[in-house]
């Protein structure tokens, strides 16, 4: 092999579904070496339960480099224990970070003695380089968008030329030039930042390689079919101050051509047998022309497929037409993913998800004659959130599931990410900016944080007690009949139902035993 690349688990503990998505983000940037020649080794923990065996046969052969992808939260211990493990055995083989963390925070993540060089950004054409250049021994200078130590050690160069003295993606992309490595005033070598990389055009990206991967191991029965994960566009033009995707990709939102989409789906079919699609797209309907175009070629492809996800928002469910939405049917759309966020006009404006309210029952209502499944996304814990915030969000998850006997909920808790706005205002409020990269595995979007400043005590109260509850209010039960659930699971999430609701409806989170107990024997897939 001449490249080893590792996909992290992002989640432990026993699962009651099956969850498991294809490594997109180790797939983009392996293709282009591969339809090269190059050999190419994945391999994935959270999929392959055969990981460690496959990682100890990898570590009998030296390839050109190690590369990690890597999210903010725990899957970071699990990336550096694999990096660890990596260096005692090829100490002078580079390791390479990439995916939202390291692009985010590259120094700080230089600083850790497990990570040699940090991809920035997309990594399809910088990472082709990147491998070329260590390959053949060339400078890494002139491979655009890296960060990279110099003998092994790294210190905070690039922070001097940034007024604020911020770290991350978001500095270095608007202010710091591309530069040698600079020493600091003890003389020691420093970090080099290559500068940006523009954008990849999409149009341009040849199919993915997926006999990268085993396939049996990604097959996900979701309405009866088994699904598969694809992507036709990156970014969002929205401004949401919680998420990552302003920051990284600088609200650019850049797609595939409706052609281009299909024929990928039907290569996907012939080659695989893959009747079902996930659409990993972070907003698919930024541009509804393409979005009916894509669908209007499924249909008149006789694709025959189900797609089990498109995340969209609730503006334009409100702009679909009722012939927009037949062929959303006609094209195998089962449903959607709608983030809604909160029930508090307040909140709402604060991390300027720029929707109101009532838009929200608008298109609640107009989805109901229609046999999709739209999936409400909420969060708790958001900075200033009060428990009268929490319980409007709670009532407004509550009506939803019951106006819609199709729809469902999920709730998971706010996690402060780097770089980004809400961020900000959490270290306003007194959070500690971790200090070190494996700090940052403590943030954890199932589990408030030991410090939550940006919260009232009496919030954390109501979020960490109802967290668990609140997986079992909606007509499934915790159990939705598109996805295959453990039996076991079935008949305990039923008698359970009756004690979570009445924990949710009354906001009652005394003697939260059952929450102590799931999350002490690993009952449920969790972020740790």
């Amino acid at each position: 092999m001449d490249v080893l690349m590792f996909n992290p688990a992002p989640r432990s503990g026993w699962k009651a579904q099956r969850r498991v998505e294809v490594p997109l983000s180790l797939l983009a940037p392996a293709t282009p070496l591969d339809r090269q020649g190059y050999r190419i080794k994945i391999i994935d923990q959270y999929a392959d339960p055969d990981w460690r065996l496959e990682f100890l046969k990898a570590l009998d052969h030296k390839p050109i480099c190690f590369a990690v992808t890597c999210m903010t939260g725990p899957q970071i211990n699990r990336a550096l224990e694999v990096s660890k493990a990596f260096k005692e055995r090829h100490p002078d083989v580079p390791i390479v970070w990439g995916g939202i963390h390291a692009s985010l925070l590259p120094e700080q993540t230089l600083a850790n003695p497990y990570v040699d060089i940090v991809v920035v950004g997309e990594g399809e054409a910088t990472f082709e380089e990147l491998v070329k250049a260590i390959g053949s021994k060339s400078p890494l200078g002139g491979v655009r968008g890296i960060c990279y130590k110099e003998d092994g050690k790294a210190v905070a160069t690039i922070q001097s030329e940034l007024t604020d003295g911020s770290l991350g993606l978001r500095v270095l992309g608007t202010r710091a030039r591309a530069a040698p490595a600079r020493t600091d005033s003890n003389g020691k070598p420093g970090v080099h930042w290559t500068g940006e990389r523009p954008f990849v055009v999409l149009d341009e990206q040849p199919p993915l390689s997926y006999h990268l991967v085993d396939m049996a191991l990604y097959r996900r029965r979701l309405f009866g079919a088994d699904h598969f994960s694809i992507n036709t566009s990156r970014g969002c033009v929205f401004r949401c101050s919680f998420c990552y995707d302003p920051v990284l990709h600088k609200r650019k939102w850049r797609a595939m051509n409706p052609g281009t989409v299909i024929d990928h789906l039907q290569s996907i079919v012939r080659d695989f047998g893959i009747q079902g699609f996930n659409f990993t797209d972070d907003h698919f309907f930024v541009d509804m022309d393409r979005a009916y175009a894509i669908m209007e070629g499924i249909v008149r492809a006789n694709l025959k497929i189900t797609i089990s996800k498109l995340h969209t928002r609730v503006q334009n469910i409100c702009r679909m037409d009722d012939d927009f939405l037949k062929l959303m049917v006609r094209a195998g759309v089962k449903r959607f993913t709608i983030g809604i966020e909160s029930g508090s006009q307040r909140i709402l404006d604060l991390i300027k998800k720029d929707m109101k309210l009532p838009r929200v029952m608008e298109a609640s209502r107009k989805l109901v004659p229609y046999p999709i499944v739209p999936v409400y996304l909420f969060m708790m814990g958001l900075p200033t959130e009060t428990p009268e915030d929490l319980a409007a969000t709670i009532r407004l998850a509550e009506r939803l599931v019951e106006e819609n006997p199709r729809a469902c909920k999920s709730c998971n808790i706010y996690t402060p990410y780097p770089g980004t706005e809400l961020y900000e205002l959490a270290l306003e409020m007194g959070l500690e900016a971790p200090r070190r990269l494996e700090d940052w595995a403590a943030f954890n979007y199932r589990k408030v944080a030991d410090h939550a400043p940006w919260i009232s005590p009496e919030t954390k109260r109501l979020v960490m007690g109802l967290d668990f509850p609140l997986m079992f209010i909606g007509k499934g039960h915790f159990v939705t009949p598109y996805k295959k659930t453990n039996p076991l699971v079935v008949g305990l999430a039923k008698l359970y139902h009756p004690v979570a609701k009445y924990r949710v409806r009354n906001l009652d989170t005394r003697f939260p035993i059952e929450t102590h107990l799931v999350k002490a024997l690993g009952l449920f897939a969790r972020q740790d």
